[in-house]
């Protein structure tokens, strides 16, 4: 990741992770980060 992304996800990461923690168990890590990336 480079730092641009790394900080839009850390900021987005504070919105969506409830969304995150509710799907963490059942959903493949790799598809959250592509998710996010959107």
């Amino acid at each position: 990741m480079n730092d641009n992304l790394f900080k839009e996800y850390k900021i987005r990461s504070k919105v969506d992770n409830k969304i995150i923690n509710k799907y963490k168990g059942s959903v493949p890590i790799e598809l959250i980060y592509v998710w996010e990336s959107y």
